[in-house]
């Protein structure tokens, strides 16, 4: 009975640790910051909301880049929404707030708690300028990339560039792809196989 019982630990702890091991890759789902024909810096951050789609799959949210600058102290983050219709609807998470102590211009990565997004599903976001200053990254021409299916909603900002005109935000939805189902059928084959080559193992010694 005791050999029994550690054996069946045994494989309940090797179970979990292939599940563990099983891949959950960081991967850019969708992305308007690259294709810029013209670009501009907005005189402020975010104040509006902006959309995306998930694609067929669900995925793990993981973060938000931003084209964006900024300057010493600056601390912001971002507001997660579902969707009401063809607007946002009801807050779901936000991100930390995430302070940077020197000032930059770039992409700007903001990590996200773990989120599960629903395939097929929009979802609104809204940069929050909690201290500071952040110029966001705004484009008249956008070319998307990313995962079939995901798109970003591509609604226009006001910005003062000498006149008022109007652009695109430009950032990308960071993921962690949840295990395809064939990758969680091994694990849950090779937990089974054990099972089996040990009740097999039981029978045959009982036998004799």
């Amino acid at each position: 009975m005791r050999s029994r019982s550690a054996f069946c630990r045994l494989l309940v702890l090797a179970g979990a640790a292939l599940t563990a091991a099983l891949p959950v890759r960081a991967t850019t789902a969708v992305s308007n910051i690259t294709g810029i024909e013209n670009w501009w810096w907005n005189p402020g951050p975010l104040t509006s909301y902006e959309s995306f789609t998930v694609g067929s799959q669900a995925a793990t949210l993981q973060g938000f880049s931003f084209k964006m600058s900024w300057t010493s102290g600056s601390a912001g983050h971002v507001d997660i929404h579902n969707s009401s219709g063809s607007t946002f609807g009801s807050l779901i998470a936000s991100t930390p707030t995430s302070t940077f102590a020197t000032s930059g211009q770039g992409s700007l990565f903001i990590a996200a708690p773990p989120l599960s997004l629903q395939a097929n599903s929009t979802y609104f976001i809204r940069f929050v300028l909690d201290s500071g200053e952040f110029n966001s990254c705004i484009s008249s021409t956008v070319v998307e990339t990313g995962l079939p299916g995901w798109s970003i909603g591509d609604s226009t900002w006001l910005v003062n560039y000498n006149q008022w005109s109007t652009g695109i935000p430009m950032f990308a939805v960071e993921t962690g792809a949840v295990p395809e189902p064939s990758t969680a059928a091994l694990a849950l084959g090779t937990i089974g196989l054990g099972v089996a080559l040990y009740r097999r193992r039981r029978v045959g010694t009982a036998r004799r």
